[in-house]
């Protein structure tokens, strides 16, 4: 400890170390005084030595009924907010938020079906993409997280689906059209690509699932900052390349490689004299009303809710 100590030289302080003596007053224990003390019941089997107390109390706080609720409301969370929920107050709120969520995921998922470059069914795009956030409102716990298809596993899908291409047809007015029905192997090869597609992306959620429930989300802090924002800077990149088809309603063969993204743009500079104006049009005007959308907050006057833009284009 520290005492100040005037000093009679100048008016300044200065500091000096004092040494203190504790003197602790307790009893030495050694195992068998301990457990003589506490009252420590053991059975005694042979060799082994089995704490009945412990093991007891260790049980009944491993399987106590509270602990079994607090694991059911862990997995199914909407049954803790579902008692506190004021219906009257938030359902058209809640509901109104919730298709906007779950319509713009459509067409997300099928912008993301074009960066598999596979002509993916819309059919099948929509129920993936509208029933994940369904189910997401059951097994979810984080009000702001909108649960949808996932850019990566689009970008993978192309190594998955190299075995398999199955992407013949052309463009009119930016909507893919096939050219090959009358191919006896058709019906084979759309099987086929597919059941591909719904196999991998199952096993994608297993592996998640799975990932989840082993509690392996804690590897995720061991990623640099840096090298994620790199890696979503660079897989927005390819996003906004795999858009283009449809904006300017223009194909091109794509190139695969560690510099295909740059083949790729010379080949949209080369076809852009044949650009679709009508796709031009539908794109400006889009990107148009959804920001005086944003600017202007078209609302209700009776009700507390803005207008759904999204929905409506």
């Amino acid at each position: 400890m520290l005492q100040p100590e005037r000093s009679t030289q100048g008016s300044g302080y200065k500091h000096r170390q004092n040494s203190f003596t504790y003197d602790v007053k307790r009893d030495i224990y050694n195992e068998e005084i301990f457990q003589q003390e506490h009252r420590r019941k053991s059975i005694s089997s042979g060799n082994l030595d089995i704490d009945i107390t412990t093991f007891r109390h260790h049980v009944q706080c491993r399987c106590s009924w509270h602990k079994f609720l607090r694991c059911i409301l862990t997995i199914f969370p909407f049954l803790e907010w579902m008692c506190l929920y004021r219906f009257k107050d938030w359902l058209l709120g809640d509901l109104l938020a919730g298709l906007t969520v779950g319509l713009v995921q459509i067409p997300q998922a099928l912008t993301f079906s074009l960066l598999a470059r596979q002509l993916i069914p819309p059919l099948n795009v929509c129920y993936a993409a509208f029933c994940s956030s369904v189910i997401y409102v059951i097994f979810g716990s984080c009000h702001q997280m909108s649960i949808g298809s996932f850019f990566l596993m689009s970008a993978l899908m192309i190594n998955v689906l190299r075995l398999y291409p199955f992407n013949n047809g052309h463009l009119i007015l930016g909507t893919f059209i096939r050219d090959d029905f009358s191919k006896p192997s058709f019906l084979a090869d759309y099987n086929r690509s597919l059941s591909v597609v719904a196999s991998t992306t199952f096993l994608t959620g297993i592996i998640q699932l799975s990932m989840g429930l082993l509690g392996f989300g804690f590897v995720a802090t061991y990623l640099p900052e840096a090298a994620i924002s790199a890696y979503l800077a660079a897989a927005a990149l390819h996003i906004i390349l795999s858009q283009l088809t449809c904006i300017f309603g223009i194909m091109i063969s794509f190139h695969a490689g560690p510099i295909s993204f740059f083949y790729n743009i010379v080949n949209y500079c080369v076809t852009l004299p044949k650009a679709n104006s009508t796709s031009i049009l539908l794109f400006l005007t889009a990107v148009v009303v959804l920001r005086i959308n944003k600017c202007i907050r078209i609302s209700f006057s009776r009700y507390p809710i803005e207008f759904p833009m999204e929905i409506f284009l």
